[in-house]
């Protein structure tokens, strides 16, 4: 059986989900459900392979942390920052991948 890996969403990733959700949803309720749906089919591929996805160190904001976060794309717009801890995966945040500026202090 394959290795799973417990997926961990902190409040800042839900809260920045629910953020871009409501601002999709000004436009299009249906492209809103879809991000939030696509969001959930992620986290269980994240669970059950985080290395699959590459590290963000091409994120210039990200620059001083290397090789801790890996970034999964999310749509065409937006992008989840995370980190494996052991068997843990941390969901750090959802990202608007147009806006330059985002507050990217990751605890």
């Amino acid at each position: 059986m394959p290795k799973k890996y417990k997926v961990v969403v902190s409040t800042r990733a839900d809260r920045s989900l629910v953020k871009h959700a409501k601002f999709v949803g000004c436009d299009s309720p249906v492209a809103a459900h879809k991000l939030v749906m696509d969001y959930y089919r992620l986290l269980r591929s994240i669970g059950a392979n985080p290395f699959q996805f590459p590290m963000a160190n091409n994120d210039a904001d990200l620059a001083m942390c290397p090789n801790i976060y890996r970034r999964c794309l999310l749509g065409k717009y937006h992008k989840i920052l995370f980190r494996v801890d052991g068997q843990e995966v941390f969901i750090a945040i959802v990202l608007d991948s147009r806006s330059e500026n985002q507050d990217l202090t990751l605890d």
